[in-house]
């Protein structure tokens, strides 16, 4: 019976480590620019939020690309468009004076 308990807990962190690595980065999503970002931050939330990068105006458009993460898991990275004056909801969410840098790790390659 304890094998069978502590089988069920190795199963168990082997399956959540597994999902914890396979997001793609930020950079890999469907049409995202080649040069980086305007602005690039972290939600300030100390164990889960999303990175952001922001390009103010792009060929006419105000791009975001975002992605969330949590200790073990994460979301596929997404990328929206909105009008070159117009926050997005992720920008308006978090107000700059609390955004925090986002790691080395994570920077839009330049």
């Amino acid at each position: 019976m304890a094998r069978s308990r502590i089988g069920s807990l190795v199963g168990s962190l082997v399956a959540c480590a597994g999902l914890s690595g396979c997001c793609s980065s930020p950079w890999s999503v469907a049409g995202a620019p080649e040069v980086p970002p305007d602005v690039e931050y972290r939600e300030p939330e100390a164990t889960h939020g999303n990175d952001v990068y922001v390009w103010k105006c792009l060929q006419g458009r105000r791009v975001v690309v975002s992605q969330y993460s949590a200790e073990m898991s994460c979301r596929e990275p997404k990328r929206e468009e909105f009008a070159c004056d117009a926050l997005s909801p992720l920008e308006a969410a978090t107000p700059e004076d609390k955004r925090v840098p986002v790691p080395e790790s994570r920077r839009w390659p330049r």
